[in-house]
């Protein structure tokens, strides 16, 4: 196993235990041997910054954080009934989420999850206070077994050139991650300048009594991606004025969950005041949704009752300005006894939800990627790359990895290429072949294992005829401006039922004169697409063919019914 394997690995179990975390808990990398790394001493008085279970070395510049008091989470009777259901699925899932920190969860006091930026799709660091010293051996072994001792003034580095590394900030607090990002860690800024006008360590510091919370730097977000929101998304377009968005929840006798945006502006404060108002609309129909579904079938009455009285409690909530600031608040009680009864059902549907909204983003941020590639080069990426003799190579896929990310860019610059810089070998060669195990995160599709150990994805277009990827034209890519239909009315991309390798020049084949193919199959009520222009929605399978047709077809003319949910 390489050590890029090994960071990919950790980056989706990072997403995977953190979506767990606001319930239950976290899970990082991948173990490897221990290694024969020389330990120094533990400092016996931790910094300041310690004392906030972690919280006052969050980077001021940072991005985004998540944190949540792990131990305690495990310890509420309401996580157990995930817990178990967890455990009688699969009883290896719990070590393995935890197995790459050396420490079991009962022992983590808190986790921060640290993003450095909004150029990259992963958390890159790991905050972890424990609740008792750690055993550093342990740790390296399990994170960082191949690291080097370095002394540094926050404390010993273990780092892997290539892989992990582990900083120990004291005797209970250590931070993991990839090794340039631990590095780039110790040359962390701090206050409002360095943040500029944004200070995330106070935020982080915020979060310190409550449960459960997540920060966001609205402008880096706003500058990353506010100029490529798809349409319906407009109503929500005033709170990327916001400086900063922070989200609190505390699990006592009752939820109390609170949502905090600051603006610099009072003006601007009362225009998002509007948006934030579109968001909780948006929350509540969901919920509503949810409501009517779990009416209407056989699951267990505890769990209609849970989504009642927070249904109860989302139309009560209400937003409250008060100058440059917007909040929130959301209180609802769960009856341990409910969630007992019904959480076996309750955990299937969490999971569900969560790798629902994981692959809508997927799809979005693809469709925005192809979008991008098509403002450089003047049309979309062709189905596949083609060799001189119009022999396919690999897939579009690849063409797409310099928008996705610079780690991404550094992956495509590793395919074969001839002397002239072409592309000239397949994606099965001896060399490409080796890069299958290097498939970004964003063609992952979550919570299918086996298609992630095969480094498949399930993230294609339609190819054929009229499509976005003609196979009958692999010359030269569409151009946004020639879909006759519209771009709102055009399919990009789908959830596709079978997954293919991710490099492979293969996609759902569409032929006119044929039954399609099969597409979704993941999710309970349908399958979700991305349009072309960047709009992602949710199709219900009983989705007629002859709507699915006019919707691949760029040029068909046909009028289209988007009432698609009945």
């Amino acid at each position: 196993m390489t050590n890029n394997r090994r960071g990919r690995g950790w980056a989706v179990r990072t997403w995977a235990g953190m979506g767990a975390v606001i319930t239950l808990a976290a899970g990082l990398l991948t173990a490897g041997r221990p290694g024969e790394a020389s330990l120094a001493s533990a400092d016996k008085e931790p910094p300041p910054a310690a004392a906030s279970g972690g919280l006052g070395y969050v980077p001021a510049d940072a991005a985004a954080f998540v944190t949540a008091r792990v131990s305690e989470l495990w310890r509420r009777p309401e996580v157990k009934a995930f817990r178990q259901k967890m455990e009688k699925d699969d009883p290896k899932r719990i070590e393995e989420m935890f197995k790459g920190l050396g420490l079991t969860p009962d022992q983590i006091d808190r986790l921060t999850l640290v993003k450095a930026s909004f150029q990259t799709p992963q958390f890159e660091l790991a905050l972890v206070s424990a609740s008792a010293p750690v055993d550093r051996k342990k740790v390296l072994a399990a994170a960082a077994p191949a690291g080097k001792e370095e002394k540094t003034t926050d404390g010993p580095l273990f780092a892997d050139p290539d892989g992990r590394a582990v900083l120990f900030l004291g005797d209970a607090i250590f931070v993991v991650g990839p090794t340039d990002a631990v590095r780039e860690f110790l040359r962390r800024p701090t206050g409002q300048d360095a943040g500029r006008g944004f200070d995330c360590t106070e935020l982080a510091r915020t979060s310190q009594k409550h449960t459960a919370a997540a920060g966001v730097n609205v402008r880096a977000f706003a500058k990353q991606f506010g100029d490529d929101l798809p349409p319906d998304a407009e109503p929500f377009s005033p709170l990327l004025r916001a400086k900063s968005a922070l989200l609190t929840v505390d699990a006592g006798e009752k939820v109390e969950a609170s949502l905090h945006v600051t603006f610099k502006k009072e003006l601007d404060a009362i225009d998002g005041e509007k948006g934030l108002a579109a968001v909780m609309d948006l929350f509540r129909g969901a919920i509503d949704q949810e409501v009517e579904g779990f009416s209407q079938s056989s699951d267990p009455p505890a769990l209609l009752e849970m989504l009642t009285e927070l249904e109860r409690a989302a139309k009560a909530a209400a937003v409250e300005r008060r100058g440059v600031g917007l909040q929130v608040n959301v209180s609802f009680k769960i009856e341990p006894k409910a969630v007992e009864k019904g959480g076996e059902q309750a955990a299937d549907r969490v999971r569900a939800a969560a790798a629902r909204a994981t692959s809508w983003a997927n799809l979005g941020r693809l469709a925005r990627a192809l979008r991008d590639y098509e403002a450089s080069y003047g049309t979309l990426p062709t189905q596949a790359i083609y060799d001189e003799h119009g022999k396919p190579l690999l897939s579009w896929r690849v063409a797409l990895l310099p928008y996705l990310s610079l780690e991404a860019d550094n992956l495509y610059k590793q395919f074969h290429r001839d002397a002239a810089g072409r592309f000239d070998e397949a994606w099965d060669s001896d060399h490409n072949k080796k890069l299958l195990e290097k498939m970004p995160a964003v063609y992952a599709f979550p919570g299918d294992d086996r298609a992630l150990k095969a480094h498949e994805t399930y993230y294609q277009g339609f190819a054929g005829p009229h499509a976005v990827f003609d196979k009958f034209d692999n010359k030269i890519g569409l151009k946004l401006v020639q879909i006759s239909d519209g771009t709102r009315n055009t399919l990009l991309l789908v959830e596709s039922a079978k997954s293919v390798p991710w490099t492979k020049p293969e996609d759902v084949p569409f032929d006119e004169g044929k039954l399609l193919p099969r597409v979704g199959g993941h999710f309970k009520n349908g399958f979700q697409m991305a349009l072309c222009d960047g709009r992602v929605r949710m199709l219900p399978l009983t989705i007629k063919e002859e709507t699915l047709r006019a919707l691949i077809t760029c040029d068909g003319g046909e009028v289209i019914d988007f009432d698609l949910d009945k």
